[in-house]
């Protein structure tokens, strides 16, 4: 810069710039403007506060409707589980006690056999 002339510095000083670059994520604006919106018109914060409450009001309320859906479909998967199972190992018992050994064998042994599966890999899951 010692070997530029007085024009050449004012033109190398001139081209520099400043960029200052703001970056701001969530529900409300950030506090300045915020501030402008009030300032702009009156009561408009609390409109807007208002609308993130309604907002975050909704969402929580879906949240809790589709776990209470999850929750209902567990439950009946279960249910429908125990019936399966109770109807297999009691068709099993009654094969086996009518003279049909290894058709309710299978079936019966088939059926505890799924059961067992179906909790050791469900502990498991769970432990991971």
């Amino acid at each position: 810069m010692k070997n530029l002339s007085k024009v050449q510095r004012r033109e190398v000083l001139t081209t520099f710039s400043l960029m200052q670059m703001k970056s701001h994520s969530g529900p409300l604006p950030q506090p300045e403007i915020f501030e402008g919106y009030e300032r702009v018109l009156p009561g408009c914060a609390e409109r807007i506060l208002l609308m993130a409450e309604k907002q975050q009001n909704h969402r929580m309320g879906l949240e809790k409707m589709h776990l209470g859906e999850q929750l209902f479909q567990s439950k009946l998967g279960q249910i429908f589980g125990l019936l399966i199972a109770g109807i297999c190992i009691g068709t099993g018992a009654f094969l086996v006690m009518n003279g049909y050994e290894l058709a309710g064998s299978i079936l019966f042994g088939k059926t505890l056999l799924g059961l067992v599966t179906v909790f050791v890999i469900g502990k498991r899951s769970q432990q991971v």
